[in-house]
């Protein structure tokens, strides 16, 4: 407490008054502090139009692109003191609370989205506006990749592979989860056009791994099975075939063998009839 804050007098009143401007300081810095150590890209907007704040990860976002933006003076160091209307050529986009049906925010080769917020004084006189800077575009990089893969994969191309963002935990597992899902599915096709090959080339006893998990372990189970069966079907038939062979030699012996023996007869027969002549 300042001295004499808690005199009647009008030296009270305004130590009391001081004491409140330095309440004030303090909340203000210390609100100041809190904006400046989020990771979150902020600025605040003055009823003017100009940048009053900035902080640091939206200043760190915004080095490279300074230098590129038509509106910024010539060696621009930070965006406190710019015109809104040096980052983009529609200054509303700014001060629009209602984002509904918005698009994202096109600076140099950066995707942003704004969430807008006002901020108003004690006494409800708007002050300016709060904004919240979101770049979307490595994550719009990484969804077009994704659905580039995906659409490879609808074909029957499960060689598409997507790099793993080390910077976005939830787009690195998506990365990786689509790998996982074209290499199972390719695996699984590459084996079984492996044992089509060998199905078609005869040989029927080569047959699909069995390291297959889920849908495509039951088909890979299916076609082994339906391959021995087949394999089954092929053996029985040769040797039924084997079997009719031997028969086939056998009546053939057999009918060679009668006909010898009615040949003879047939001799015989003659040679009686002669002498019956004589």
């Amino acid at each position: 407490a300042l001295p004499g804050a808690d005199r009647g007098d009008e030296i009270g009143a305004l130590a009391r008054a001081l004491q409140g401007v330095n309440r004030a300081a303090v909340d203000a810095r210390r609100v100041a502090a809190a904006l400046d150590g989020s990771p979150q890209p902020v600025m605040i907007v003055d009823e003017t139009g100009r940048v009053v704040f900035a902080n640091a990860a939206l200043e760190t976002a915004f080095r490279p692109l300074l230098p590129r933006l038509p509106g910024a003076p010539e060696g621009a160091r930070s965006l406190v003191g710019l015109p809104v209307s040096a980052l983009h050529d529609d200054p509303s986009v700014f001060t629009r609370t209602d984002r509904r049906g918005a698009g994202l925010l096109e600076i140099a080769d950066r995707r942003f989205g704004l969430s807008v917020n006002e901020i108003h004084g004690a006494d409800g006189a708007r002050l300016g506006h709060a904004v919240a800077w979101r770049d979307r575009t490595v994550a719009l990089e990484a969804e077009a990749r994704i659905s580039a893969v995906l659409a490879e994969v609808r074909e029957g191309d499960f060689t598409g592979r997507l790099e793993p963002e080390a910077d976005d935990p939830f787009m690195r597992h998506v990365a990786e989860s689509v790998n996982a899902i074209s290499e199972l599915a390719g695996d699984f096709f590459e084996d079984f056009e492996v044992a089509v090959a060998n199905l078609s080339a005869g040989r029927l006893t080569a047959r699909m791994p069995e390291r297959h998990a889920g849908r495509f372990g039951e088909a890979a189970a299916r076609y082994n099975a339906a391959a021995e069966r087949l394999s089954g079907t092929l053996a029985d038939i040769a040797r039924a075939s084997g079997e009719m062979g031997v028969a086939g030699a056998e009546i053939s012996g057999g009918l060679g063998a009668l006909s010898s023996r009615t040949e003879a007869q047939a001799a015989s027969l003659g040679e009686t009839a002669a002498t019956m002549e004589e």
